[in-house]
């Protein structure tokens, strides 16, 4: 028999281990016990519950959905009850009158195979009914009463209109009805050659318009209280009571109203008449956009610039007999009148005779074209070289071309003072008369 040395095992040492491994346990309990204490159980429940409605909502949802509905770019039809009228609805014009509010637009339209024509707003909802044709085929036209068929033309800012058809449809198994909606897409029409039904004279008129640019008489006298009215232009336009003139730059806007045009703010627009925009000035041409009350046909009429021969202004006016009265006043002779003239003074031609425009109502006609004709403007009484002048501008019945005017003064008594220029413009002075 074979006897082994005896191994020598340190009890010690498996003891502190072992004490260590129950501490390390305990502790561990320790946490799991707070954590399940403090933490709800609600919150256990709340991440299970939402796991399963997770999964419910995915293996409910239905794939083939997707691109479908209102917010796809080409909606279908959600049921064959509701009728394909995409091709059946026909939009003729839509109203684009600047004085048109957002959300208030109005569309011209009607359906194939019909002349008859619908004038909507957007949003509004119109009735159709179904017919047969003559090659027994569904037709649609509008209806005055209520029917199973409507729609509804939403605008969208671009050429096309959206289209909302419903249909009201009887269910036989709860034998009620409900109702199906579905929406298209309607082109708009392009009728290059379209016009509108009113009466045509206000575009007539605006057609016969003259352009005469901008007025001189602002430019070289406005001053300050007339600096808006050099940025404007002078159109005149016909009608039955006479010629207008109407002093416009680009944006403004008028009306007609009363067999004429008049000029309005685009905010007060009478939305029954009709209306005219400026769209476009510039050196080469004005242009002015026309709508009818309605608005579905606009015009753009071109007006070119009106011109008068050369200094034919200055060729008729013939001033003589110029004597001195005093620094600032003169007697001449104007055609076969004798005026005397101070500073500031307007000589008119009205007819074959000149005028000396001394009254603001005068003034403010002549400014307006209310009384047309030449127009002299007496500046002032200056020396120069020894040689006593008389120093105006001449404008022609338009006002579109400024003649200077220097004439030699012949002073039959010696001069109270020494003659000066008027610092004031004859337009201001005169109109500050009246205040």
């Amino acid at each position: 028999m074979q006897i082994l040395p005896s191994s020598k095992i340190n009890i010690e040492s498996i003891v502190q281990y072992a004490h260590k491994g129950l501490w390390i346990a305990a502790g561990s309990s320790f946490l799991l016990a707070v954590f399940f204490f403090f933490y709800p159980f609600d919150f256990h429940q709340e991440i299970h519950d939402r796991i399963k409605d997770t999964k419910g909502a995915i293996s409910s949802y239905r794939l083939e959905e997707i691109g479908k509905g209102p917010l796809s770019l080409y909606p279908m039809r959600r049921s064959s009850s509701v009728p394909d009228l995409s091709r059946e609805i026909i939009v003729l014009a839509k109203s684009s009158r600047p004085d048109t509010a957002p959300g208030q637009e109005v569309l011209l339209l009607t359906t194939k195979g019909n002349s008859h024509q619908k004038t909507v707003s957007s949003g509004e909802q119109i009735f159709l009914e179904c017919i047969k044709n003559k090659d027994d085929e569904d037709s649609y036209v509008f209806s005055n009463k209520k029917t199973s068929l409507w729609i509804r033309p939403l605008l969208t800012g671009g050429d096309d209109v959206n289209l909302e058809v419903g249909v009201f449809s009887a269910d036989l198994k709860t034998e009620s009805f409900f109702e199906e909606i579905s929406q298209v897409f309607v082109q708009q029409v392009k009728m290059a050659l379209a016009r509108s039904s009113a009466d045509q004279t206000c575009f007539d008129t605006m057609r016969d318009a003259a352009w005469w640019g901008a007025d001189a008489l602002f430019k070289h006298y406005g001053g300050l209280e007339f600096k808006e009215m050099t940025q404007k232009h002078k159109i005149e336009i016909p009608s039955h009571f006479g010629s207008q003139i109407y002093f416009v730059e680009q944006g403004d806007c008028l009306q007609w109203k009363e067999g004429m045009w008049h000029l309005a703010d685009v905010n007060h627009i009478d939305s029954l008449c009709p209306i005219a925009k400026v769209i476009s000035l510039h050196n080469k041409g004005l242009e002015i956009q026309v709508w009818d009350e309605k608005g579905f046909y606009p015009q753009v009429i071109k007006l070119d610039r009106r011109s008068v021969p050369s200094s034919a202004a200055k060729n008729d006016f013939k001033i003589s007999c110029i004597r001195m009265r005093s620094s600032s006043q003169l007697s001449c002779t104007v055609g076969k009148r004798r005026f005397i003239l101070k500073e500031g003074d307007w000589l008119l031609k009205v007819g074959r005779s000149w005028r000396n425009l001394r009254r603001m109502k005068d003034i403010d006609d002549c400014i307006q074209h209310k009384i047309r004709g030449e127009l002299f403007v007496f500046d002032s009484i200056e020396k120069q070289q020894g040689k006593i002048y008389l120093k105006g501008h001449l404008f022609d019945e338009m006002r579109v071309q400024i003649t200077p005017i220097s004439l030699p003064i012949t002073s039959d008594e010696k001069e109270g003072g020494k003659p000066k220029k008027a610092r004031v413009s004859p337009l201001l002075q005169k109109r500050g008369k009246k205040g």
